[in-house]
């Protein structure tokens, strides 16, 4: 790979390339990162992060792999969420942020409320 890449496409490479464990706890702490850094400076979160990140804790595979193989700083950025509840929440803010989303999550954000 391009050493002119960022550390987020690293992650989502990672993710989608080798779905190992260590691949998904990285991928969930670059994307809370992502949206911890945006607020903190006061600054819009990128079109997509929030439903990508959204897509990512709705499924529960990663939620194990997380809880299983999560570092301790990982951790602790996830603290006290719940995956499948904080998912639905990112997938709303990315619609709430970004209308034009919303034509393709709410059929999803539908589903996860039933």
């Amino acid at each position: 790979m391009s050493n002119d890449i960022s550390e987020y496409e690293r992650a989502v490479y990672g993710y989608y390339k080798y779905q190992s464990p260590e691949s998904v706890c990285r991928l969930i702490a670059m994307y809370q990162d992502i949206i911890t850094t945006c607020k903190e400076n006061e600054k819009m979160i990128p079109p997509g992060i929030c439903a990508e990140f959204g897509y990512v804790l709705l499924n529960p595979d990663n939620e194990a792999y997380f809880n299983e193989h999560a570092s301790k700083s990982q951790r602790n950025m996830m603290k006290g969420l719940v995956f499948m509840e904080y998912g639905k929440e990112m997938m709303e803010k990315e619609v709430a942020l970004y209308p034009e989303a919303r034509k393709f999550l709410e059929p999803v954000i539908e589903r996860i409320s039933k």
